[in-house]
């Protein structure tokens, strides 16, 4: 009989290894859209010579995750992709989906959760051995062994650039630790939301960050609470 989708995610998480953070950094409109009806971020424009603190943050993170529509909004930018120099996964059904550059990997035969749950143990130590290896007959023990992130960076956390199905995947399977969200002053009435689709649930958080950046934007950093609480 086959595992439960999210059996593979409980057995790793016993003896409570320690994983790498995954956080879903990105810039999002008062109305909660990450990108507008026809797919464009072109209403993004902050301050002049302010990044937001984005530069620091890049730097830091060992790997950025994608989902399909996202990925695909960056390439239809134009030639240049910005994130050749680390790790890059996007989730896609389409294994022949084109690669912006060498450090793309598309992810097309693995359940997201399961291939996040993996990359998030990968190079950090575990008290457990045991513990972080999925039993041989589980989905996680057939998703492919991600490449190593390079150095220095290597524990560093993940990044969540989007898109909304897919993090509303991995909050669903409890993967994703923190949301850094930036506010821009804009209603756009429609649009990409920042989470959509049927793996989305009712999901708590603590904020931990409320501050107010150059040209009217706020942001907002939330760590995830991993049981409910009633009295929020």
């Amino acid at each position: 009989m086959a595992p439960p989708r999210h059996s593979s995610l409980r057995t790793m998480r016993r003896g409570a290894p320690t994983m790498r953070e995954l956080i879903y950094y990105c810039t999002i409109s008062l109305d909660g859209y990450v990108a507008d009806a026809e797919g464009s971020t072109s209403w993004m424009h902050g301050a002049a010579n302010e990044d937001y603190g984005f530069a620091e943050f890049y730097s830091g993170v060992s790997a950025l995750l994608l989902g399909r529509k996202t990925y695909e909004q960056m390439l239809d930018t134009g030639d240049f992709f910005p994130y050749a120099d680390k790790p890059v996964y996007v989730f896609s059904s389409n294994a022949n989906l084109k690669r912006a550059a060498d450090n793309v990997q598309i992810v097309s035969d693995v359940a997201p959760e399961v291939f996040v749950a993996r990359l998030k143990l990968q190079d950090l130590p575990a008290p457990n051995a045991d513990a972080a290896t999925p039993p041989a007959d589980s989905p996680a023990a057939d998703a492919p062994t991600p490449a190593d992130p390079p150095t220095p960076a290597a524990a560093g956390p993940l990044w969540l650039g989007g898109g909304a199905r897919l993090a509303s995947t991995l909050l669903a399977a409890g993967l994703v630790d923190e949301l850094q969200l930036h506010i821009q002053p804009i209603l756009l009435g429609a649009g990409l939301p920042l989470v959509s689709g049927p793996d989305l649930r009712k999901q708590g958080f603590d904020l931990r960050q409320c501050a107010q950046k150059p040209g009217g934007f706020v942001k907002l950093r939330y760590r995830t609470v991993k049981s409910w609480r009633t009295d929020m």
